[in-house]
């Protein structure tokens, strides 16, 4: 979620859109955009916001793609590289020890 924080240098009032970022147990700030020492309006805000969502969900969108096409050629190169010999009869792999 995002929202517009007002920031006080040397007396001059500054405007930011921000979000809030968990990182472990902690929340912090990152700052999405500069507005400029003039306070935007309510619909200047909701368009920003609205912008933002458009990012945010386009990004998630291209993480998720990119996670779950790295986990099939994972997939794929574990079988590539297991030999016949390590698989049971249904095929899982199994692990190579001595028996005494």
């Amino acid at each position: 979620m995002v929202y517009v924080r007002s920031k006080q240098v040397k007396g001059h009032t500054y405007y930011y859109l921000v979000r809030s970022v968990r990182e472990g147990d902690k929340v912090r700030q990152e700052m999405v955009q500069y507005l400029g020492s003039k306070k935007p309006t309510y619909w200047e805000v909701m368009k920003l916001k609205k912008d933002c969502d458009k990012k945010n969900t386009a990004k998630e969108k291209a993480k998720k793609e990119v996670s779950e096409r790295m986990e099939k050629e994972t997939q794929e190169r574990i079988k590539k590289e297991t030999p016949e010999s390590m698989k049971n009869k249904e095929g899982e792999k199994i692990s190579a020890t001595k028996n005494s």
